[in-house]
């Protein structure tokens, strides 16, 4: 499987105290210690962050100053062109939705920069709740850019993680994420046109809200699930190089980690 660290991103502080002050150094610090646990990519993701087109090359910039890894950027306006050039060969563009509009233009440019394409099966307006339209929604993503000839292999599908509704024996109800959902979703898009489909998925989203022992059983529980269905690439924290080598060697984790269970305030303990 392939691994993608997650930590160049806005929500880092470090990351974010460095664009502020355009300390180049401290970037490439943190990209080095990044890049201990041994992941196969970086993700370089600034969000919606106003002003996030002024400084996002010279981010990058700092980023290839100390590696050549394959970078899954964000589609900043403006300056899409020149990220990719920054960022060479094997750079994915990434998150952009099946809106139709939104679609098409990424279409169109990640096949002029050749680049990779990872799209979240979702749009404004459609959220798909079952597996149905999760698959309709992968068809129609597909055959979109088959018409605009775009390389399947370059396309990367996301189908979304859906949380579905648990009744707690008390009478409480929460929001789960459908970890059986999604791993069906992945066994199916990837068997689209004779498995030329690639899938992805962002783990940490699975746990948000954990405690941080209970995220790591979690998180490696469902990508054990995930690989068997398939899953071909995955976003994960980097920094937790214990973390990384688990997703990658695929360990007992019952091994490392006790049974957690739920007390009366619905809280992980371990």
């Amino acid at each position: 499987m392939f691994l993608i660290g997650q930590e160049i991103n806005i929500f880092n502080p470090v990351v974010f105290e460095a664009i502020r002050k355009r300390d180049g150094s401290l970037i490439r610090g943190e990209v080095k210690r990044i890049l201990e646990s041994k992941v196969d990519a970086l993700e370089v993701n600034l969000g919606g962050w106003q002003g996030s087109e002024h400084c996002f090359p010279w981010l990058l910039r700092q980023i290839r100053a100390v590696t050549d890894r394959p970078l899954f950027i964000s589609p900043v306006r403006g300056v899409l062109k020149e990220a990719v050039e920054i960022s060479g060969p094997n750079t994915t563009i990434n998150c952009i939705t099946a809106d139709e509009r939104q679609l098409e233009s990424m279409l169109s440019a990640a096949k002029c920069l050749k680049c990779n394409l990872v799209v979240l099966l979702t749009r404004k307006g459609f959220n798909p709740s079952s597996l149905d339209e999760i698959c309709f929604l992968a068809e129609e993503v597909i055959e979109r850019a088959e018409k605009s000839s775009f390389p399947l292999e370059r396309l990367i599908i996301d189908p979304v993680l859906r949380p579905r509704i648990c009744i707690h024996p008390l009478g409480d109800i929460q929001n789960h994420p459908d970890v059986t959902l999604f791993a069906e979703a992945i066994y199916l898009i990837g068997a689209l046109r004779k498995k030329r489909i690639k899938t992805i998925s962002a783990i940490s989203n699975l746990s948000t809200g954990l405690i941080p022992s209970g995220r790591k059983f979690f998180e490696l529980s469902a990508l054990r699930i995930f690989k068997m269905a398939g899953l071909d690439m995955v976003i994960l924290r980097a920094k937790d190089k214990e973390f990384v080598e688990m997703a990658r060697e695929n360990h007992d984790i019952q091994l490392t980690f006790k049974p957690f269970h739920l007390d009366l305030d619905n809280s992980l303990r371990v």
